[in-house]
Order: C-alpha cells, then sequence, then structure tokens
C-alpha cells in the first residue's frame, strides 16, 4: 500500500484520522493549509493517489511562476472564445441571522434555505449558461457551501461566496471568501477550492462584532500578498 503525507496543519481533524468515507477531492484542497504552492500540490497528489488510487493527469492549480502572490493558474480545457458571464446576486441576508453567526447560535430565519435553493434553481435555468455565481460577503453557512457546488457543478457553473463567520478559540472569528472553481487537471471536469481571509474587519464590523458577541476577527490563513503586476 502506498501512503500519502499528510498535510501538517495546526490540530489534525478526527475525521481525517478516521474516516468514515475517502476523503474527495474537495476535503483535501480544504485540509490542506497550502494547497497552491509546488509543494502543496505535490502533497495532494501524493494524498489523491493513496486515498483515491489515481494521480491527476495534468498539472494540479498552482501559483504562476510557482510563487505566492502571482495569480493561481488553473487547467480547463481549451479557452472558449465566448464571453464569461458572471451572476452577481442580490441576496438578503437578515441582521438576525447576522447575530446569530456571530454569537455562534441558530439561524432564526427558518425560510433562509428554500430562498437560496430558489435562487440556485432560476441561476441554473437561465436561459444564457453561467460561468461564475457570486454571493456576497457571510452569505451562507460553511455546512451548505459543498451542498451548492455540487449542484452548480453539474451545470459547470464555479462558486464564488462568502462564507458566515468561522469561530477560533479565544473569541476569534474568521471572515473568509471561498471558490469552488472548475478545472480539469484529473481528466475530467472537478472544481478546486480556493480559500482566503479578510485580513482586517470593516470599522463597523469590528464595532458590531466586540458589541454583540465579545469577538475579535483575525486571518487564519497565511496573508495574501499584494498581487504582482505582470
Amino acid at each position: 500500500m502506498r501512503l500519502a503525507k499528510v498535510p501538517s496543519t495546526e490540530k489534525t481533524s478526527s475525521g481525517l484520522l478516521f474516516p468514515t468515507r475517502p476523503l474527495g477531492i474537495h476535503d483535501i484542497y480544504i485540509l490542506h493549509a497550502d494547497p497552491f504552492s509546488k509543494e502543496g500540490s505535490t502533497e495532494i497528489a501524493d494524498c489523491l493517489l493513496a486515498l483515491r488510487g489515481f494521480r491527476p493527469e495534468g498539472n494540479l492549480p498552482i501559483f504562476k511562476n510557482s510563487k505566492p502572490g502571482y495569480p493561481i493558474e488553473i487547467p480547463y480545457g481549451e479557452r472558449s472564445q465566448n464571453p464569461i458571464l458572471i451572476a452577481i446576486t442580490s441576496w438578503k441576508t437578515d441582521i438576525k441571522s447576522w447575530i446569530a453567526s456571530a454569537s455562534r447560535h441558530p439561524d432564526p430565519d427558518v425560510p433562509r434555505l428554500d430562498r437560496l435553493n430558489h435562487l440556485l434553481n432560476s441561476v441554473i435555468q437561465c436561459r444564457k449558461r453561467l460561468d461564475y455565481l457570486i454571493l456576497s460577503e457571510l452569505s451562507i453557512p460553511i455546512h451548505w457551501f459543498l451542498a451548492i457546488v455540487r449542484k452548480l457543478q453539474g451545470k459547470r457553473i464555479s462558486l464564488i461566496c462568502g462564507i458566515e463567520y468561522l469561530h477560533a478559540p479565544k473569541n476569534t472569528v474568521h471572515n473568509q471568501v471561498w471558490a469552488a472553481l472548475l478545472h480539469d487537471a484529473f481528466g475530467f471536469p472537478t472544481t478546486m477550492i480556493y480559500r482566503q481571509d479578510k485580513q482586517h474587519p470593516a470599522l463597523h464590523e469590528e464595532q458590531e462584532l466586540h458589541r454583540v458577541s465579545g469577538k475579535t476577527l483575525r486571518p487564519q490563513l497565511k496573508p495574501w500578498a499584494s498581487p504582482h503586476k505582470r
């Protein structure tokens, strides 16, 4: 049996040590702290061989020039000459839902998931095939993310959205954008997960977080560098 090198993190998830199902591609990208570095892409390829039984046929998504701060190159077939179509949503998040997220309480907006499904169905049924769907900052709970990704992946739509606050020790929360972007490095269309932290809270956000829950916003992942000019 070949064993892959498990990516090192501050705390290894018990789900990784004792999984009830084989880890999927999405799981590995979410677990890895630096998946788009040269070393990270090699470790992910090793994990896929050990856990899923195959190696990527092409190059995995990686920082251009193998340097953080450069754009991530994502292989996805031949570039189409058609315009890229992006759906930017106007998605309502009630203030009570924001308070519940900040204070780690259940969401009081019961119809919220039904409203989201209605929105997703409208996107999927759009007469013109869309390439990207964008949801706003703090728009969905983390446990909805992969279900939405799978629903959109069937129509080859990439998702970029803000995740509700992720809670950490010492009264800390993280505000992240997660992107599920289509690629074909495995020889078939799938998505990879890119995560990026909000580095500093907005002034009003900082005040309200402290007032409502006594929390402080800090980044979880490596600070991202300013993009390099071409």
